[in-house]
């Protein structure tokens, strides 16, 4: 689209989420890195459709072009316009400043509040500290078969495969409200790897599963409530919600001022460090 300045609410959303993104990782190229490698770790993106029947993938090269499509799409609208909205976005960001001073020193605060508070020991050997460290259990677990992590909305579980597990009708992923079931075709005898009740109730028409060949089963669970939930099983022991990171620490703001604040907060540590906002890293890069 031609007009830079008309945004849907959805578009919207989508710039605060990229523009969090971009500001932590400072360039174009580390920013598109996370992209793909997003595509790469939750999608079929870079898997290669060999069959007609295979269910995941594409086919020979037709992801290098829908990548080099989207680029010639965007890269053959007129730059006149935004060149001006780039050069003209410090003086946007400087006129929010007054309004969200009070409220990044607030989460300044707050912040070192919640380090400070969420120290161990330094000879304790914490198994929660472990499940954080890795994305794949984040503020979830790690267990025999499988590894949880969650958000305030959402749980995505990685269930561990037997390399012979290639397709998709050699698995059986059974998603109800309040209950999963998982088995898979192994050398002809359909072995269970998870059957079990749920603590809380999830929407079953909006959870999703996909298979990655030969390695694990991706499920994603939407929760119906938004809560943090202590184990993904009944039978599973309980992880300390105490020792995990809620990640809310500015809900009491909209989302137009949460983004503000970051960036304020990213632009002044970069001051300090003596090197380029986000802004002018974007310039730099453009011209």
């Amino acid at each position: 689209m031609n007009d830079f300045e008309t945004l849907s609410a959805k578009e919207e959303r989508y710039d605060e989420i990229f523009m969090s993104i971009l500001q932590q990782e400072g360039k174009i190229e580390p920013f598109l890195d996370s992209v793909f490698r997003f595509l790469h770790r939750r999608t079929d993106f870079f898997l290669i459709q060999e069959t007609s029947d295979q269910s995941y993938g594409f086919p020979p090269n037709v992801a290098k072009q829908i990548v080099s499509k989207t680029f010639q799409k965007y890269d053959s609208i007129p730059k006149e316009n935004l060149k001006k909205k780039l050069l003209d976005s410090n003086k946007t960001v400087s006129k929010s400043n007054e309004k969200c001073e009070k409220a990044v020193k607030n989460y300044q605060k707050k912040s070192e509040h919640n380090m400070c508070s969420s120290k161990l020991s330094s000879t304790e050997i914490d198994e929660q500290e472990k499940f954080q460290k890795d994305p794949s259990s984040y503020n979830g677990a790690i267990r025999e078969n499988y590894t949880w992590t969650q958000s305030i909305k959402d749980i995505d579980v990685r269930v561990k495969i037997d390399p012979t597990i290639k397709t998709s009708k050699d698995v059986k992923v059974n998603i109800e409200k309040q209950s999963l079931k998982i088995s898979v075709n192994n050398q002809g005898s359909w072995q269970i790897l998870i059957n079990d009740r749920l603590p809380w109730t999830i929407k079953p028409d909006e959870c999703t599963w996909s298979l990655f060949p030969a390695d694990h089963i991706h499920i994603n669970l939407e929760k119906i409530q938004e809560r943090w939930w202590e184990n993904l099983l009944i039978n599973e022991p309980k992880i300390d919600l105490k020792k995990i990171n809620p990640e809310k620490p500015l809900d009491d703001l909209d989302e137009e001022s949460q983004a503000k604040i970051k960036q304020m907060m990213y632009d002044e540590n970069q001051k300090r460090l003596g090197l380029p906002t986000v802004e002018e890293q974007v310039c730099i890069n453009l011209f």
